[in-house]
């Protein structure tokens, strides 16, 4: 049977890498989820290449508009009560979806959560794991203060919410204000947008493989 992730909402901000998108449609075919394509290029992708597959995707174009433009978009396309942000050439563990949104659906006070990052290596006959980013064991934003969650974050910090699970209304509180905070760095973009979702509620990384 497959793992029905129909109450989460994946967002695949894409730019001219048509190759790793549909590898990556292609994996979450397994799955029953609904996916929203953010594409930046100069050129639509054409629709009649979506028609192969089964998930519910909606596809739509934003001429050579920002990263932060597009994830404020898509937040206005969501009709799930979770959802998370995947690279085009990143994936994210589908059974660890599925738990960070039973934790989200427990926890009122937390407005997303990830699991632990991990790199890898293949061979001709063996794919090799490791965790990234050691910090994340032990990375828990739990503050019930704003400034000492940002505080804490920033001071211990290690990216753990852009790429994460979050409630819906955390996601749009952060690219409301994102999308007019524009960087040519992914690097700000990226400590941004952290800021913004540690300010917003508490956020974690659970212990379990999540992000590859």
């Amino acid at each position: 049977m497959k793992l029905n992730l129909k109450d989460i909402t994946i967002l695949i901000p894409t730019y001219k890498r048509n190759d790793y998108l549909f590898k990556n449609l292609s994996f979450w075919e397994n799955y029953n989820t609904n996916i929203i394509i953010l594409d930046g290029g100069k050129e639509p992708i054409s629709k009649k290449k979506f028609n192969i597959y089964k998930n519910n995707i909606k596809f739509f174009f934003y001429k050579n508009s920002s990263f932060e433009k597009r994830l404020y978009f898509g937040s206005t396309k969501i009709q799930t009560s979770f959802c998370v942000v995947i690279g085009d050439d990143e994936l994210h563990e589908p059974v660890s979806l599925k738990k960070s949104i039973n934790f989200l659906k427990k926890k009122n006070d937390y407005g997303c959560c990830i699991g632990r990052c991990v790199g890898f290596k293949s061979t001709k006959k063996y794919l090799n794991l490791w965790p990234e980013k050691k910090i994340q064991a032990k990375h828990f934003v739990d503050q019930n203060n704003s400034l000492m969650r940002i505080n804490y974050h920033i001071k211990n910090y290690t990216p753990s919410t852009l790429y994460a699970v979050h409630k819906i209304n955390s996601f749009k509180f952060c690219t409301k204000i994102f999308k007019d905070l524009q960087f040519d760095s992914p690097y700000i973009q990226e400590t941004i947008f952290e800021i913004l979702a540690s300010a917003y509620a508490k956020c974690k990384v659970l212990p379990y493989l999540s992000w590859l």
